[in-house]
């Protein structure tokens, strides 16, 4: 977490490290940035960057929950979670290509290319991050957009769905460091799984629909 300096910097200097650690994080491995790239980047001295941030880790953390947040908030704000539910039936044919330009329109590419740094980064720094934006975020949200397609499913259901939903995000990451497979096959393992979520949405859906149904005709 930044100290009370940093965020007590004017914005035009945060918004000037800000862009730095965009930068080096989306032109270079994770492993290769370092300190002194990011101090030279955003022409900061370095005792300047311990004022601000505990370590490397500490400061790529921050800016990535901020821009994934705001990724988050596009989607609640357009109403949308369309990579994910223009087409519930067919949702196995979105390639990992769709979805990425779908994220481009909302924050632009140079924010979701720094996104997409997270799977060079460090296991410690991947599972804090996953964690967080799962259970923070990415659930409210899917929840939101889960009530708006399946009226008629409680609840405690969709409070259930929309976590598990959220975690699609963990566990292609696990499953990268289990088995050191690039993005794509990860896709592969975890797209079999949220098809099930929407498949027994659906269900659920369609179930309740009928017995309220019948409850209406019962009543008449």
């Amino acid at each position: 977490m930044p100290t009370s300096t940093f965020f007590n910097l004017p914005d035009n200097k945060k918004s000037r490290i800000e862009a730095a650690v965009i930068k080096c994080f989306t032109s270079m491995a994770y492993s290769d940035v370092s300190i002194s790239t990011v101090i030279r980047e955003a022409d900061i001295p370095r005792g300047s960057f311990y004022q601000y941030f505990s370590d490397l880790d500490d400061m790529y953390i921050h800016f990535y929950i901020k821009i994934y947040k705001l990724l988050v908030e596009r989607i609640y704000e357009k109403g949308i979670l369309n990579f994910w539910y223009e087409d519930q039936r067919n949702w196995s044919i979105y390639s990992l290509e769709k979805i990425i330009r779908k994220k481009e329109d909302l924050i632009g590419k140079t924010n979701n290319d720094f996104i997409l740094s997270i799977y060079g980064a460090p296991e410690r720094v991947r599972d804090h991050i996953t964690i967080q934006n799962a259970v923070t975020w990415s659930a409210d949200v899917i929840k939101e957009r889960m009530r708006e397609a399946f009226p008629h499913v409680p609840e405690d259901q969709l409070d259930f769905y929309a976590f598990l939903y959220s975690m699609g995000d963990l566990l292609e990451k696990k499953y990268l460091d289990w088995k050191g497979l690039p993005l794509e096959e990860a896709q592969r393992f975890s797209n079999p799984s949220l098809n099930m979520i929407f498949r027994d949405l659906r269900n659920l859906e369609d179930e309740n629909r009928e017995r309220l149904s019948e409850r209406s005709e019962e009543m008449r």
